[in-house]
């Protein structure tokens, strides 16, 4: 479960990936820091919680209390609720359920904030590409992409520069919840 904080001129590697030698205290004592700083623009910040489970537990349970802390302290107003809907570096890690997600916003309600809950992603626009193999080889490095997302940007033109592109070695297949995902090679 991880919080990114989308401010202009934070410290994007300590806070959005911190070092394996930050521990979970310490990296929120430097989320307390930044935003001490920023106390009249709470009103603007939203708190964007990932939640996921590792096989059948959900691992959650462990950072709520730390994060209702941090909301009271920073005087969050908004949350963004979600769970992981794509491949992740560590694969014993899979999404929520709805219930569980259900369950999570009531408990972020009752400490006061606004909560809403991203159940689905958002419908992506069809793009004509020219260079097809650049353009879905620079997506896929951003964020792995579904086979049926490919298809809804790129086209068939997009599946075939994916699937040339695995066979260059460049991208790699991957199923992950019953669904093939294009993923960068390792």
């Amino acid at each position: 479960m991880h919080i990114p904080f989308y401010i202009a001129d934070m410290d994007w590697n300590t806070l959005y990936r911190p070092s394996i030698n930050v521990t979970r205290s310490e990296y929120l004592e430097k989320l307390r820091e930044l935003f001490d700083n920023t106390r009249k623009s709470t009103e603007k910040l939203i708190l964007e919680v990932v939640v996921a489970r590792q096989g059948a537990e959900n691992i959650f349970t462990d950072y709520l209390n730390d994060y209702f802390m941090l909301i009271r302290r920073l005087k969050v107003r908004k949350v963004l609720l979600k769970t992981i809907d794509r491949p992740v570096r560590q694969s014993n890690l899979k999404p929520v359920s709805r219930q569980s997600l259900e369950r999570l916003k009531e408990m972020f309600e009752n400490e006061g904030s606004w909560v809403q809950t991203c159940l689905k992603p958002s419908t992506l626009p069809r793009i004509r590409v020219k260079r097809a193999f650049i353009e879905v080889y620079n997506h896929v490095l951003r964020k792995p992409l579904k086979t049926n997302e490919v298809n809804e940007i790129y086209g068939e033109i997009g599946i075939i520069a994916a699937e040339s592109l695995v066979g260059k070695k460049l991208l790699s297949k991957q199923i992950w919840e019953n669904q093939l995902f294009y993923l960068p090679s390792k």
